[in-house]
């Protein structure tokens, strides 16, 4: 029988889309900076935007 950790592991290497928490992990911010950013929210400083931006364009 296969272990849910083999499986995390199959999944994740199959993985070929980004996802937010990847970008949040390339760009050293939060999850729900990057899901702010996503969302056109007016919370988030210019240089933390234009971080995430690049870090999305670039993944």
């Amino acid at each position: 029988m296969q272990t849910l950790r083999s499986r995390k592991t199959r999944v994740k290497q199959n993985r070929s889309s980004v996802t937010i928490q990847d970008v949040a992990v390339a760009a050293g911010v939060s999850v729900s900076t990057v899901s702010r950013v996503l969302n056109d929210k007016d919370d988030v400083a210019p240089g933390t935007l234009a971080r995430v931006r690049t870090v999305i364009d670039n993944l």
